[in-house]
């Protein structure tokens, strides 16, 4: 039996699994996220020790935040500041003596997903993740599209507001209008008079619920999504739209974003005549990132 042992780096909590070639998970672990990347390495090595103890394991992997270069040097990674520009695929190896694969977590949600998930039978699709920012994956022909600088999927940069030219353009992005905390949180307590929430699920039931400023924020924040997946499939052309973080496991929230999308899509005249591809939400939850890794692995 092959084993590898899969690690997801957050900025709250590191998980870590001992998995089979089949991507099952036969042992979990959580701990949390330290800030400094000495105490990172001790506890990613700590742990890894302890997986590893009983099995015969030939691999590790690694979802990040942020870009990795392909040696898995970080050349960004989110809120984990300390460990921008570290080397974190060569240390790990060093100290290990087993080879170490570095990716995006995004895209290993999008890996995750074509291996185990809801993007099984598609050929061509696109995992969009909605969370402080809006992160994702391209899968292309079964295959995960990097891009020339590795920075592909990097959606929440598209503009999809009017620009202020006397400002950085980032804050017409998507990242502020259609990710969870930067986006609906932030439209939300801008409307909001009496009540303020840093809490995507509270505000939505207030949407429902027909709260004014709920409705403001919610309706902003949908509009930005619809616009931002319009721009990207009228690119990419893909079959199918899997959306990720934690609000996608709302239903209604993704009917109503289907229902956004599909108002938008019929009011372009040069596109409305394609078939509109379908948003689904992802199907692994908390394990993608875990899961990922492992298919990049066996692919290795």
């Amino acid at each position: 039996m092959h084993y590898s042992i899969e690690i997801d780096i957050g900025g709250t909590f590191i998980k870590f699994g001992l998995v089979t070639s089949d991507g099952t998970i036969i042992q979990h672990l959580q701990v949390p996220t330290p800030l400094k990347k000495e105490k990172i390495m001790d506890s990613l090595l700590t742990n890894i020790h302890q997986l590893k103890a009983h099995h015969s394991v030939s691999a590790i992997g690694v979802s990040v935040p942020g870009t990795s270069d392909k040696k898995g040097t970080l050349l960004l990674a989110g809120a984990l500041t300390d460990l921008y520009g570290y080397p974190l695929g060569t240390e790990l190896q060093k100290h290990l003596n087993l080879p170490v694969y570095v990716e995006n977590d995004a895209n290993c949600a999008g890996l995750a997903e074509l291996w185990l998930g809801n993007g099984q039978e598609s050929q061509n699709f696109i995992c969009m993740t909605l969370g402080t920012g809006v992160g994702g994956a391209i899968l292309l022909n079964k295959q995960l599209y990097r891009g020339s600088t590795r920075n592909a999927g990097e959606f929440g940069l598209m503009i999809v507001n009017k620009l202020n030219y006397d400002i950085d353009v980032f804050y017409s992005s998507l990242n502020l209008y259609g990710s969870v905390q930067n986006g609906l949180v932030r439209l939300y307590n801008k409307y909001a008079s009496n009540h303020k929430s840093d809490s995507g699920k509270e505000i939505y039931d207030l949407f429902q619920n027909n709260e004014l400023a709920a409705q403001k924020a919610v309706n902003e924040f949908l509009r930005a999504l619809s616009i931002g997946l319009l721009n990207v499939t009228s690119v990419l052309d893909p079959d199918l739209i899997l959306i990720g973080g934690g609000i996608s496991s709302n239903k209604q929230f993704i009917s109503d974003l289907n229902d956004s999308f599909t108002n938008i899509w019929k009011q372009h005249g040069h596109i409305k005549h394609r078939n509109q591809p379908q948003i689904k939400s992802c199907f692994l939850g908390n394990d993608a990132g875990i899961l990922g890794a492992s298919f990049l692995t066996l692919q290795k």
